[in-house]
């Protein structure tokens, strides 16, 4: 059991980009001549903006870019429990489950940019390092369980962030997605129970997005059918989808706001890399001095 864990994560070694922080962090482990179940229970999770820019009129303060928005009643911001069978049997069904509460997002581009920036060259790292360490492992042959992934978020909320302003929300609750996996074919169904979306701004239509009366919005099933199966079957993949009804209203302003807002990244990448290489470079010469 971990009371309070902090992770910061720097885009260089003087330079923040984020700091996540995680309440009441613990998990379990029963085994019997059965089974084994674990389980990983969060309560709280918040991630603070770090980034550091001198350029004050494209950065805001530090703020929070995500947190949870559990309610008072719930123990659990994030609750995960796997099942696996200890005794071989092709009958066998190992279980993940994953469930989300609450959690809000606010999509602040500088900070967006940097961390897209950051990802990417984490993983050319990574890249390069599994180029040079290629190893073939010859493993046994074993029967292999069932898996059964049950993933479900009860709320979502997306706030993309100008300055210190929020101009547009989208939220989701009551998202729901089970993945299964059995002699190599995959399915993967699931539905979406509400989403609504909604400027900040005085237009005349404020809810841009909204779905009339409580049926779902989107069902959906998937099933990607391995060679053998596909023969049987008679093709290789299969997809069904139902949607509700959905009330959509198109506000020219928003959609041009909601495209300059995404144009700029690039642009933001660029500027953000190019400073990141100069403060490499200055911290080198200091350090050949």
């Amino acid at each position: 059991f971990i009371r309070k864990l902090f992770i910061n994560v720097n885009r260089t070694p003087d330079s923040g980009l984020i700091s996540i922080m995680m309440d009441n962090l613990g998990s379990s482990l029963l085994i019997d001549e059965r089974e084994m179940v674990a389980n990983l229970m969060l309560q709280n999770m918040y991630i603070e903006d770090t980034l550091k820019n001198p350029d004050e009129d494209m950065l805001g303060e530090t703020k929070y870019i995500l947190y949870s928005t559990i309610e008072e009643d719930t123990d659990e911001l994030i609750k995960i429990e796997y099942i696996t069978q200890k005794i071989p049997s092709p009958d066998n069904v190992d279980v993940l489950n994953v469930n989300f509460e609450g959690l809000e997002f606010i999509m602040d581009r500088p900070t967006m940019a940097a961390l897209m920036q950051f990802s990417q060259d984490t993983s050319k790292i990574f890249e390069a390092e599994e180029g040079q360490n290629d190893v073939v492992v010859q493993e046994d042959e074993e029967i292999a369980n069932e898996m059964e992934v049950n993933i479900s978020l009860k709320l979502f909320t997306i706030k993309l962030r100008k300055v210190d302003s929020d101009f547009f929300v989208m939220a989701m609750n009551d998202v729901y997605t089970k993945i299964n996996l059995k002699d190599g074919n995959t399915a993967i169904s699931g539905y979406l129970g509400g989403l609504s979306a909604y400027e900040n701004k005085d237009y005349l239509w404020k809810d841009t997005l909204s779905i009339p009366g409580n049926e779902k919005i989107v069902q959906y099933e998937l099933i990607n059918y391995s060679p053998e199966s596909a023969i049987e079957s008679g093709h290789n993949t299969f997809f069904k989808m139902e949607v509700g009804s959905v009330q959509v209203v198109f506000v020219n302003q928003l959609i041009q706001e909601i495209g300059a807002y995404f144009s700029v990244f690039q642009e933001m990448q660029e500027i953000l890399s190019e400073a990141t290489a100069s403060l490499y470079e200055s911290n080198s010469d200091a350090t050949d001095q």
